[in-house]
């Protein structure tokens, strides 16, 4: 009969709120070995994060590989994170503040837990859990990089965490796979480094010499090389240099200043040989695209081998099947689009994907923007004031029912005030924020590096 209450107890306490199985732990001594069972903290996880669409703390890792300690820990964060992103007012408390001499750029890796500063000839990767201070015993790797050049950390855009520290030139690239602790694979290739995609990295010519990407395969060296030419349509029209790229439903965008272009995902030739790629669909936007920019799906993005599938009830599986794509640019003004995909009647008869403002992308003074794949982010204005945008549903002229991205937050007020913070050659900051963490890092022109979190 105790083994049957027991069960009844499990289930019972995998379906309260955290905050409640917490106060039983604190009240019951009965009860206080139990509250500690992985059943329960999975359940919760599942219901208070995965079905709610939250962003999931920490590094993505499959879900039976979870313990009960870190489903517990990454569930409390996830609900407490999400409380205070929504409060009209939220205090951030500041866990680091350390003088790095000449760091120039940093990136949060490994879902939070890993620092990436640049120096001149130099990067350092920081360990960040449980720290209180950036010190030589927290430090995972130290590596030397030529002075002679400028260099540039490059996260990847789709589902591999890759990161890439690259060159102006692109004659020397260090990729890092996952987690930022193990060796790099040093690659050579043509033109600058644009970024990396899961498997490809993409690079550019100069506008000057061309402007066309270059697509290649950055795991091996047995394949060759994808030419996506800078003037897929007109030979004396040019679209513009290349701001950012992304992946949305099987396919890979590509933003110019001008024209979003849409092409089918590269299958590379075999090495010493190159294909040129053209694209699928393509649209002229209605404003020109400047730095900053930030692209997100707004939907929970998924843990390895498919574990943060959402169930068929919840109320993110419609937004999962039609997933879209936001493109949010702007010096002084904000102006978002929104790319939806069409359903398989409405592609009958129209084009597959279609391009409509986004309303409330309305900001008139943005310096910096970071969206996570949730939708969750911060942008900065020119007074470097910190706010919070985040996801509300959209109904689009077709019809259809879409998350997309809220800059203001309703009028929320910002989380805090930043001092200066150095610019890179493109003129953007260097900021860096991790949507599941809350955690928001960033280095001033005296190269002081300084990461905040949230809670």
């Amino acid at each position: 009969m105790e083994i049957v209450v027991d069960d009844i107890l499990i289930r019972v306490l995998g379906m309260l709120h955290p905050e409640d199985v917490l106060s039983i732990r604190q009240t019951s001594k009965r009860l206080k070995a139990i509250t500690h069972l992985r059943t329960i903290w999975q359940d919760q996880f599942r219901f208070e994060v995965l079905c709610k669409g939250l962003p999931v703390p920490g590094t993505a890792i499959p879900l039976q590989k979870m313990s009960a300690l870190d489903l517990e820990w990454r569930t409390r964060l996830a609900v407490q994170v999400q409380k205070m992103w929504t409060r009209p007012v939220c205090p951030l408390r500041p866990v680091l503040h350390r003088s790095i001499p000449a760091a120039y750029q940093v990136a949060l890796r490994n879902g939070g837990r890993e620092l990436l500063t640049l120096h001149t000839g130099r990067f350092i990767i920081w360990n960040l859990e449980d720290v209180k201070e950036l010190a030589a015993k927290n430090i995972i790797r130290e590596h030397c990089l030529g002075s002679h050049t400028v260099w540039k950390i490059h996260k990847d855009h789709g589902r591999l965490g890759a990161t890439a520290i690259a060159d102006s030139s692109g004659k020397d690239v260090f990729i890092f796979k996952g987690s930022l602790g193990g060796s790099p694979l040093r690659r050579q290739y043509r033109g600058r480094v644009l970024g990396l995609l899961n498997q490809f990295i993409l690079t550019s010519t100069h506008p000057e010499s061309g402007g066309d990407i270059y697509i290649y395969n950055w795991t091996s060296t047995s394949f060759g090389y994808i030419t996506i030419r800078a003037e897929p349509f007109f030979a004396s029209v040019s679209f513009g240099d290349v701001i950012t790229f992304t992946e949305f439903d099987s396919r890979l965008l590509v933003l110019r200043e001008t024209c979003l272009e849409i092409y089918p995902v590269p299958t590379l030739p075999e090495k010493g040989r190159s294909t040129i790629l053209k694209p699928v669909q393509a649209f002229l936007l209605p404003f020109p695209v400047q730095f900053p920019v930030a692209c997100s799906p707004c939907t929970p993005s998924e843990l390895p081998n498919g574990d943060l599938a959402l169930p068929s009830k919840s109320k993110h599986a419609k937004t999962l099947s039609e997933s879209i794509c936001y493109q949010i640019a702007g010096t002084r003004e904000v102006r978002g689009c929104i790319l939806t995909r069409n359903t398989a009647s409405e592609a009958k008869d129209a084009p597959y994907f279609r391009l409509d403002s986004n309303p409330f992308t309305t900001v008139k003074d943005c310096a910096c923007i970071r969206v996570g794949h949730s939708g969750r982010g911060v942008w900065l204005d020119s007074r470097n004031n910190v706010y919070r945008c985040n996801t509300v549903s959209m109904v689009t002229p077709g019809g259809g029912e879409y998350p997309t991205l809220d800059v203001g937050l309703q009028g929320s007020m910002p989380l805090c005030t930043l001092p200066g913070i150095l610019k890179d050659q493109q003129g953007d900051l260097s900021l860096d924020f991790d949507e599941g963490m809350g955690r928001i890092v960033y280095c001033d022109e005296a190269g002081l590096v300084s990461v905040v979190d949230v809670v």
